[in-house]
C-alpha cells in the first residue's frame, strides 16, 4: 500500500513539472522594459466579417532588470500613452504574449538607465 500511494505521489509531480514547463514554454518569458517615446505605426485590418480594425505597431529595444537589450515588435488597439513605462513578457518561440503598463519607479533601475540613455 505504501508504494503504491509513494508511487501515485511521485506519478503526480512528474505531471504537475510537466504542466508547469508546458506553461512556462508557451505563455512564460523574460521581463523587460520600455519607454513609449512615439506614435504607434497604424495599421488597418479587415474583420472575417468586412469591418476595418486599427492597431497600432511598435518596434523597439526593450532592456531586462539585469540590462540585457533585446528588439521586438508588438501591438496595441489604440496609440499609447506617450513617456508611459510598459513591462512586456517576451517569449524566445512565441514573441511577446504581453505587455501592462507599470509606474517608473517600478522599473529596474538598470533597465531605467538603459531607457533614458536611449
Amino acid at each position: 500500500m505504501k508504494k503504491i500511494l509513494i508511487g501515485l505521489v511521485a506519478l503526480l509531480a512528474i505531471l504537475m513539472g510537466a504542466g508547469f514547463m508546458w506553461y512556462q514554454s508557451n505563455y512564460g518569458g523574460q521581463a523587460y522594459y520600455v519607454q513609449i517615446k512615439s506614435d504607434g505605426k497604424e495599421i488597418t485590418d479587415l474583420t472575417s466579417d468586412g469591418e476595418k480594425m486599427k492597431r497600432y505597431e511598435y518596434q523597439q529595444t526593450g532592456y531586462s532588470d539585469k540590462g540585457a537589450a533585446q528588439s521586438f515588435t508588438y501591438t496595441a488597439s489604440h496609440n499609447l500613452k506617450q513617456k508611459a513605462y510598459l513591462k512586456i513578457t517576451y517569449n524566445k518561440s512565441k514573441g511577446v504574449t504581453s505587455w501592462n503598463e507599470v509606474q517608473a519607479d517600478k522599473v529596474p533601475k538598470l533597465a531605467r538607465d538603459k531607457i533614458k540613455a536611449e
